[in-house]
Order: structure tokens, then sequence, then C-alpha cells
């Protein structure tokens, strides 16, 4: 996800801030996100913004600082991310999702699958928007049970493309 690769740029520091992320959507593109996040956190860097300080910075987008703790490490750290949209946890509500898309799909190309040898199902992730990371995708690899006969599923941030991952 952009926002996280965004906190990453800031590099090492003796001290991590926990910044909060709320939002709603729809969202916006990440070009309309940017500029104004990287304010907010260059204000929290520079000791502008305190604890407990938020700002819209995008419509929809809200950006905390939650506190900061006294060790080495990265400067800044997703400390949480509050969707107001959702209806649980994200887990289980992209694992329900991701079984009804694929039952709706499996059921509408079920005439057509003798004609191809392959068939991908390529969804774009509405409810996480992306915002799972690396060990975030292993965990739901690992707890989501959802059995399917799609040779491959790919699941598409809607605001990076580039950022996708097997389910």
């Amino acid at each position: 996800m952009y926002f996280v690769r965004l906190l990453a740029s800031y590099g090492a520091s003796n001290v991590t801030r926990f910044i909060g992320l709320s939002f709603r959507r729809p969202l916006p593109i990440w070009s309309v996100i940017a500029e104004s996040a990287r304010k907010f956190l260059d204000n929290v860097a520079t000791g502008r913004l305190l604890q407990g300080d938020a700002r819209i910075v995008a419509p929809n987008v809200e950006l905390e600082y939650l506190c900061a703790v006294a060790h080495a490490g990265e400067a800044f750290h997703l400390g949480i991310v509050n969707d107001d949209d959702s209806g649980g946890w994200i887990f289980e509500q992209l694992e329900h999702n991701i079984r009804l898309c694929i039952n709706n799909k499996t059921r509408k190309a079920a005439a057509y699958r003798v004609r191809y040898p392959e068939w991908r199902l390529v969804l774009i992730d509405q409810i996480a928007y992306g915002l799972f990371d690396h060990n975030h995708q292993q965990q739901f690899r690992k707890d989501a049970r959802i059995a399917h006969n799609w040779d491959k599923i790919i699941i598409v941030s809607p605001i990076d493309p580039k950022n996708y991952f097997e389910p």
C-alpha cells in the first residue's frame, strides 16, 4: 500500500511515531492523498503536531498522531486503521466477499469453461483497499478457507494496481 510505503520512506529514527489512519469509501486516488499525508508526517516529525492531533488529509481520509515511543527503529509506524464502512474484522469481511464473488463468477462462467484451458479471476479489493502488507497477506492465506476451481485468483488494490496478492 502506498501509505505504508510513505511511512517507510522516512527511514529509521530514535523515536517511533505511531500514526492512525481512518477512512470511508469512496477513497480518492493516491495522488489526491499523498501531498497532504506527507505534510502531516513532516509536521509530526518536526514537532509542529502533537500527540492526539488529527487532520483530514483528503476527502474521507484522516490521519492522527497517536503516540511516540523512544527506541531505535522506524520513524513512523501504522498504529491503527479505522475503516468507517467496516462491518466487522477486515479478514472476515474480505474472506466472506471473496467467496461470494467466486460463487457468482463460477456460476456465470460455467457454460464457457470448456472454451479455454485456463481461467483466472481478478477481483478489485473494495474492502481492505490494498492495506494488507506482506505479513497480512501471509496470515490471510493461512487463515482463510477459500475453496474454488479457478486456476488463479488475484486480489488487486483499487488504489495501486501493482499492489495485488493471491489468497
